[in-house]
């Protein structure tokens, strides 16, 4: 099996890679930090942006790389390191617990309700976050009220041309 590194554009600065790569990372830790897993000390693993498998990453200390093929080349930053940057950054700023199961912030990405900025406040992991619990709930509730309502109009519908006849 033959590799082949297609070159990247050498017109831009280092400055100009380093910030493509937060920005992407930054995307990456908003759209899948539920899915960073750290396994040991400096260890995590975090989703491929193609939703194919994951690259290990190695944060913390004095060690810092992917097995990324961006970082392989080019070594400096990629979008799985910052990735990885920003949820160590979250979990040291707060190291508290999920109200419902227990599991620690330094496991598991956990949120605050939404409009609530007390410090301190409750946190759940997305599993047990009561918004989207709630959500789901409603959801499927209205549905059924949507359902049984516009039945409810049928059926009375039905009885007023049955009387009319």
């Amino acid at each position: 099996m033959v590799t082949t590194i297609v070159k990247e554009d050498t017109s831009k600065d280092i400055a100009e890679l380093i910030a493509e790569r937060a920005e992407r990372g930054w995307d990456l830790h908003l759209a899948e930090r539920q899915l960073i897993v750290r396994v040991d000390e400096n260890t995590y693993t975090v989703p491929s942006c193609s939703g194919r498998g994951t690259y290990i990453v190695h944060y913390g200390n004095q060690v810092e790389d992917c097995e990324c093929v961006d970082f392989q080349v080019h070594h400096i930053s990629c979008k799985h390191l910052v990735a990885v940057a920003l949820f160590h950054a979250t979990r040291r700023r707060a190291n508290s617990k999920c109200e419902v199961c227990g599991v620690g912030s330094d496991e598991k990405s956990l949120m605050g309700l939404r409009n609530d900025h007390s410090k301190g406040g409750p946190k759940y992991c997305l599993p047990h976050y009561p918004e989207s619990m709630s959500q789901t709930f409603l959801s499927v509730g209205n549905i059924v009220l949507d359902r049984l309502s516009s039945a409810k109009e049928r059926e009375a519908a039905i009885q007023d041309e049955g009387v009319r006849s």
